[in-house]
């Protein structure tokens, strides 16, 4: 807690709970506009929304494999 002084009377500031939401941040090596088409591809190429959330997840699979073309089979992945 914070105090705060106003003339000769201090005040406390309110104590305030945080969020339990976490945030998760992933450098992608691209340009990645803010629209739902680009971020589903961009999520896309790293493997999809549940190898992303095992590498939070998971302490012991740190490296998510970056596929250019997905689609592909003979495209090799990037790590």
């Amino acid at each position: 807690m914070e105090e705060t002084t106003t003339g000769n009377e201090r005040t406390t500031a309110p104590s305030r709970r945080l969020p339990q939401t976490s945030f998760y941040s992933v450098e992608y090596p691209g340009y990645v506009s803010e629209t739902p088409e680009a971020l589903a591809g961009a999520l896309k190429t790293l493997g999809g929304q549940t190898a992303v959330d095992k590498v939070f997840k998971q302490p012991r699979a740190r490296i998510l494999d970056l596929k250019l073309r997905p689609d592909d089979l003979f495209a090799h992945p990037i790590p």
